[in-house]
């Protein structure tokens, strides 16, 4: 990441300065970490196509920030890519943000007023982990094999689940979607559940994150009639939504070196 960021970028390997991000659960515990790993010397060399180019980077602790990850997502909202306050910034700012953020593993959900974050949940229920179990119920229970979480995403890619029958020695093959989607709706409609008790007058909820994304549409229908107004954690970009986290840690850093400057 840093060689492709730095290609066409001329430094003398000290002027670096990297902006990453964690889950408020972790930032305290796992910060020294991080900085550990990206600080001091690093020697290495990255071939695009058929050009290789060799990078010499001496990178200070001062050099490197974590902030709070949902913060990213807030940033992208309230931004511009020239790290311009948007329109609709000090509307986010004063009536609070939702912002929602659906991983592999977790879902996590976070208030944010004023700019700060007041308020804070993680279910390791929800989470696209939790789509695939549902998923792997259910093939079990209609067809009568095991499908390890390992193994779905060549399900999810070829939509085929192979069933061998030895007494025939026969091999019939199913669609896979109609199972997840299945699962999805189960899994869904609980995150649903999982974050409307947050809810008040006027508030935005922020869809980011892989599942925010895919569930975007689905929860904007099914908020049509009530006073919350759903956006994607892109709505300032045309960048993938998984990207939110990201792009917003790069406005901070913009923010704060036009600050200091």
């Amino acid at each position: 990441s840093l060689g492709v960021a730095l290609w066409n970028t001329p430094t003398d390997g000290t002027d670096v300065f990297i902006q990453t991000g964690l889950p408020p659960a972790y930032i305290v515990k796992d910060t020294p970490y991080i900085k550990a790993v990206l600080e001091g010397k690093h020697d290495f060399a990255v071939t695009m196509g058929t050009i290789r180019k060799e990078f010499h980077l001496d990178i200070a602790p001062e050099n490197i920030d974590v902030m709070k990850q949902p913060m990213g997502t807030f940033n992208s909202i309230i931004l511009t890519d020239q790290a311009q306050m948007t329109p609709n910034a000090r509307n986010y700012m004063d009536r609070g943000v939702i912002i929602f953020d659906g991983g592999f593993g977790t879902l996590d959900k976070f208030v944010v007023k004023v700019g700060k974050i007041v308020s804070s949940s993680t279910s390791p229920e929800l989470g696209m982990k939790r789509i695939l179990e549902e998923t792997a119920d259910r093939v079990r229970a209609d067809l009568g094999i095991t499908i390890p979480i390992s193994s779905m995403q060549k399900v999810l890619r070829e939509n085929k689940i192979h069933v061998n029958d030895f007494a025939t020695l026969t091999t019939k093959t199913y669609a896979a979607a109609p199972y997840v989607e299945e699962a999805n709706k189960i899994v869904r409609e609980e995150a649903l559940d999982f974050v409307k008790d947050q809810f008040s007058n006027g508030m935005h909820l922020v869809m980011t994150g892989g599942l925010g994304e895919a569930w975007f549409r689905f929860f904007k229908e099914k908020l049509a009639n009530f006073d919350i107004d759903v956006i994607p954690g892109n709505i300032n970009s045309n960048m993938p939504v998984i990207y939110s986290n990201a792009r917003g840690y790069y406005l901070n850093r913009v923010v704060a070196e036009r600050l200091d400057a």
